[in-house]
């Protein structure tokens, strides 16, 4: 597989680390129906969720959390905050 956008490449972590949308859900402290719009590409997560999941999912797949925040980045690049904008 080789997931070309956000939701499909959530969706491929999470069953990468043998979870269920409902158990990342419950572990971040959002609704089930948080994790599954994600998943659909309905809506995207905050930051801080963002951060959270890849801090998961690089414990559950015992690899660096960096790997995880960089394969993302491919698929979902994090606009620089006007602040930081040259």
């Amino acid at each position: 597989m080789n997931p070309n956008n956000f939701h499909e490449m959530l969706d491929f972590q999470i069953r990468l680390s043998y979870m269920s949308q409902k158990e990342l859900a419950l572990t971040i402290r959002v609704s089930q129906n948080t994790v599954s719009n994600w998943c659909r590409g309905i809506s995207e997560p905050s930051l801080e969720h963002f951060f959270l999941m890849c801090f998961i999912f690089s414990r559950k797949q015992d690899v660096p959390l960096i790997s995880i925040v960089n394969q993302f980045l491919i698929v979902y690049p994090i606009p620089v905050p006007k602040a930081f904008r040259v």
